[in-house]
């Protein structure tokens, strides 16, 4: 299998990789302190390490091949030492571990000893037979820039193990979301336990990031204490509106937690669906802005009863995308949606393509989104149900997350034929830039795949890693998009 046959091609650097048995995933990392993007290839037996050196890749031959960690029941990577590379930490029976997997015959360094979450349920996540049975889990996170501490989950609660300067780790926190954490069978991570969406934000300016948890009507937030430095939880009710509903209306999902308007504080980004008739749905994405309360001290997190603004679209709404095209500090909201009908479903079944919609917002003079979209695109893309030939396609794809010819302003990548990926530039004025399309079409593109955006060689340009699984093969396509 080749992309040698691939059309517009010439907009890529291409480099090709074969593995020996079945490709599970993909990781993108420094894994030797160099300063480059190196590619950690997961099968069910062996890992494959291949180093970017100045003259490029070289795909022939892996350049570390070693088998994982058979003791690691959850994994993560990053940076917890004073040297530049990034390691593999794991959590075991014995303790958690990290491994210099960028290091040949690196052998693991217990870094501390903890009960975790997942020890009693060792037994049942190592029942696979064949190969290597850890889950990655992210437990590596930065409280501090620059600072990367461990979160243990735990039956009682999360744990959250400091670095210190000698790079040695303490016990800093403990209890801190213990009601957060449930039990739910056959979902989440190791099909054991799933653990309520939580993140770090720093919500009261302080410089240091705190844990959030979402529950069923409200975010618990856990500060710390400045004079027990210990963490005090904190309840914020979710605003009114997001939790009304009616007969015709299914109850709103948070879609997106984060800084949409850069005013340094999370908003509120919720999805609400109001059924019509059999094949009528219409959508409301409401957007809840942040803001702190400054009538106590420290100020901290509030919302408003109700949304900011909602967009109302005819159909379903799969994911919202926030670009700054006019790179203003203000972005863009662009609302994607799909009407459904009777004779769009033929449509489906019959050309497996589907025609998309995507609503542009900008924010006005109040701050706020405009009432009514300020453009609004229509265009095909690929969509399949089915399989074939024994394999259920991973192509339907639309992202606006990646900025192919480096210019900071967000592009467009849809499949828009089930052998034709097409690549929108994004544009200061016009916001997509169609006299400029790249359309490159292959066969291949028919096989099983997924996909990456990274920028791999640190050129400004975001770079496609298409993985295809069941053909062992790997692809790299460097932009040298203009």
């Amino acid at each position: 299998m080749s992309l040698s046959g691939l059309f517009g091609k010439d907009n890529f650097s291409i480099t090709e990789f074969s593995l020996p048995s079945e490709v599970s995933t993909v990781f993108i990392e420094d894994w030797n302190g160099n300063g480059r993007k190196d590619i950690l290839v997961l099968t069910d037996s062996l890992w494959y390490i291949y180093f970017q050196s100045h003259d490029g890749w070289k795909p022939e031959n892996a350049d570390l091949v070693f088998p994982p960690p058979q003791a690691a029941i959850v994994y993560d990577f990053g940076n917890v030492d004073d040297k530049s590379d990034n390691e593999l930490v794991y959590f075991s029976t014995a303790g958690v571990f990290k491994v210099k997997i960028g290091s040949p015959n690196s052998e693991p360094i217990l870094l501390f000893k903890t009960k975790t979450l997942f020890d009693q349920f060792h037994d049942s996540l190592s029942k696979k037979e064949d190969g290597f049975s850890g889950k990655r889990f992210t437990f590596l996170m930065e409280f501090k820039k620059g600072k990367t501490d461990i979160v243990v989950p735990t039956l009682e609660g999360f744990e959250i193990w400091e670095r210190n300067e000698t790079f040695q780790f303490s016990h800093k926190l403990g209890g801190v979301g213990s009601r957060e954490i449930k039990s739910l069978n056959a979902v989440g991570i190791s099909g054991v336990y799933t653990i309520n969406n939580y993140r770090l934000i720093d919500v009261n300016k302080d410089g240091e990031k705190e844990f959030m948890f979402n529950n069923d009507d409200h975010f618990s937030i856990y500060l710390k204490n400045p004079s027990t430095q210990s963490p005090e939880k904190l309840d914020i009710p979710f605003p009114e509106t997001l939790l009304k509903k009616s007969k015709k209306e299914k109850p709103a999902t948070i879609s997106k937690l984060e800084d949409i308007n850069n005013d340094g504080v999370v908003d509120i980004i919720a999805t609400k669906i109001a059924t019509q008739s059999l094949f009528s749905f219409r959508t409301h994405i409401q957007t809840y802005f942040g803001a702190m309360d400054t009538s106590q001290f420290p100020p901290i997190l509030t919302y408003f009863d109700s949304p900011g603004h909602v967009a109302v679209v005819e159909g379903i709404s799969p994911e919202g995308f926030h670009p700054d095209f006019n790179l203003d500090g203000k972005p863009e909201m662009v609302v994607s949606y799909v009407e459904l009908s009777l004779m769009q479903i033929i449509k489906v079944l019959v050309t497996k393509t589907v025609n998309f919609n995507l609503d542009v917002y900008s924010i006005d003079k109040s701050g706020l989104y405009g009432k009514t979209p300020e453009k609004q695109i229509a265009f095909s893309m690929f969509f399949s149900l089915a399989s074939s030939e024994g394999s259920t396609t991973g192509s339907t794809m639309l992202n606006m997350n990646a900025d192919f010819n480096g210019d900071d302003i967000n592009d467009l990548i849809v499949m828009s034929d089930d052998d034709e990926l097409t690549i929108i530039l994004g544009d200061e004025k016009d916001y997509f830039d169609y006299d400029h399309s790249i359309e490159f079409e292959s066969d291949i593109l028919k096989k099983h795949f997924r996909t990456k955006f990274e920028d791999l060689n640190s050129d400004k340009k975001t770079d496609l890693i298409m993985i295809f699984p069941e053909e062992r093969q790997i692809m790299l396509l460097e932009s040298d998009i203009e």
